[in-house]
């Protein structure tokens, strides 16, 4: 713990050193990240452990002894005391952007801060670039959208004005027809096609 403390100390101030931060949503490790280039990359510092078979305690064994069924898991981990610093971007990065950072044989954590600052940055301005990528590609396809629904509120508009004239053409029509039967029945009132008690009804109906 205390190593680890002295790492994640080491790390924070020389990352404040360079006008960046480190920010929490919470108190939970997993919302810690930091801030660069207005950018958040969230970041986990581990420690491996290795694997191994289960060694039954003297509460198991008596319980074995007993006959008594035994409620054990098959392994058991140990901490190794290597510790892992891994970076989670907000966006996937694969190659060259190294996100993982290992206590190894030949060099501990300590000695590749300098190396993990390098990255952060790194990808934090790939984040950056990425997320401006997204934010023109997202304009761009708002306008697109935009004209689409002009272009059918054009069409639509226009639809209704050619709804509109063959209305009005119909209605045109129509009129011209009622007009022309209008005189034809005129005509044939006059010219004695019925009889002078008749006309007068039908003289109102024209009307």
């Amino acid at each position: 713990m205390g190593r680890a403390l002295r790492l994640m100390d080491a790390l924070v101030k020389g990352i404040k050193k360079l006008g960046y931060g480190v920010r929490g949503e919470d108190n939970s490790n997993k919302d810690q990240y930091f801030e660069i280039l207005g950018q958040r990359v969230r970041f986990q510092l581990k420690e491996r452990t290795k694997q191994i078979d289960h060694i039954l305690t003297k509460e198991e064994q008596a319980r074995k002894a007993q006959g008594r069924e035994i409620y054990a898991s098959r392994y058991d981990y140990k901490p190794t005391g290597l510790f892992e610093l891994i970076l989670e971007p907000g966006i996937w990065i694969g190659p060259p952007y190294k996100k993982k950072w290992s206590d190894s044989s030949k060099r501990l954590l300590e000695s590749q801060l300098r190396d993990v600052i390098q990255g952060l940055i790194l990808i934090a301005d790939r984040q950056r670039k990425e997320a401006e990528r997204r934010e023109k590609e997202e304009q761009v396809a708002a306008e697109q959208m935009t004209r689409r629904l002009e272009e059918e509120k054009k069409l639509a508009e226009e639809e209704g004005r050619r709804k509109a004239a063959d209305n009005h053409l119909a209605n045109w029509l129509k009129s011209k027809q009622l007009l022309s039967f209008i005189r034809e029945f005129e005509k044939r009132l006059s010219d004695g096609s019925y009889a002078d008690q008749t006309k007068q009804p039908y003289q109102a109906w024209i009307k």
